[in-house]
């Protein structure tokens, strides 16, 4: 009795086992198209060859969803960068901003490069462009300077973060802390002022450099992409020592400099690794890091002590 019904229960296992495993292999798995409406995606297009869509955004707010949307490149003549929002239920883009108004230090200057929305308040975002040029004046005259800014869309107003007076690029990353009380802007530099990034507070007070390694940062794109966790800081470094590394903590975790198959990183987490610019994008180029990395605070080099530049506020209007 017991006998037949312990080989009668064994059969039933078996039997389930081996069709919870025929369901395993042969039926959609959930995780696969999780988040991704595959037969009726929503799809935006903008002109040709403005890299649309180079940078997006957000805006999830009770009333109605928003993508902002980046199109930082214009081939034309005008060499006009415009910047989208684009209604999600209505399907249609509209221009919120564009950068030439007949000013030729507006033109070609990636406006959109880089977006991220207020976590607390998505009406709010940042947008940036890194190629914006300012105009200088020295001994000899006056002439223009590459030096990057951003601009804070506090609901009616646009806060303006300038660099004057720096070679940089600055921009070309930025992003919010989860209290949405600062913003950190990667700044990559030249030469011996590699700074790497700022921090922007409060909206009020001119943006801080963040002190941190002593390792030379000099033409290694240092805070080509930044990231946030709380007061945690990551920055990306994708040309350092032609390798690339990431800059957590107190220490400098650096790209295999033989073939590039692995990373493994001080905390026994090893990742696929595959690119060279080696956290080019943070959290990205070298696969999932494990959440315990973004424990420590990443500090970015900085050489003075001095401010990001000038704060200005001004009404929306469309045009910046």
């Amino acid at each position: 009795m017991n006998r037949g019904f312990n080989m009668e229960s064994g059969m039933a296992f078996r039997l389930v086992v081996s069709h919870f495993i025929f369901l395993l292999l042969h039926l959609p798995h959930p995780a696969i198209t999780f988040n991704l409406d595959t037969k009726s995606p929503i799809i935006f297009s903008g002109t040709k060859n403005t890299y649309f869509g180079y940078s997006v955004g957000l805006q999830a707010n009770s009333n109605r969803a928003r993508l902002l949307v980046g199109a930082p490149y214009e081939p034309f003549i005008r060499r006009e960068n415009n910047f989208y929002q684009c209604d999600i239920e209505q399907h249609v883009c509209n221009i919120l901003f564009s950068s030439y108004a007949g000013d030729t230090s507006k033109t070609n200057r990636w406006l959109g490069v880089t977006v991220d929305t207020n976590p607390r308040k998505d009406n709010n975002f940042i947008v940036c462009s890194h190629r914006n040029i300012t105009k200088q004046t020295d001994f000899y005259g006056e002439y223009v300077q590459q030096s990057g800014s951003c601009f804070e869309i506090v609901g009616t107003k646009i806060i303006v973060i300038t660099n004057p007076g720096k070679k940089a690029t600055a921009g070309i990353s930025a992003r919010y802390s989860q209290d949405a009380n600062s913003i950190i802007i990667g700044t990559p530099t030249h030469g011996s002022q590699a700074r790497g990034g700022y921090i922007f507070k409060n909206s009020q007070q001119p943006a801080q450099p963040v002190q941190g390694l002593t390792a030379p940062l000099n033409h290694t794109y240092a805070g080509y992409a930044v990231n946030m966790v709380g007061s945690k800081i990551i920055l990306g470094i994708p040309r350092y020592q032609d390798y690339g590394a990431i800059d957590i903590g107190d220490e400098l975790i650096e790209a295999p400099q033989i073939k590039k198959t692995k990373c493994v990183l001080k905390t026994s987490i090893s990742t696929p690794c595959r690119s060279l610019m080696f956290c080019g994008s943070v959290l990205k180029s070298c696969g999932p890091l494990n959440p315990k990395l973004l424990q420590y605070w990443v500090r970015i080099l900085d050489g003075e002590d001095e401010t990001f530049g000038t704060v200005q506020s001004r009404p929306v209007r469309g045009l910046l």
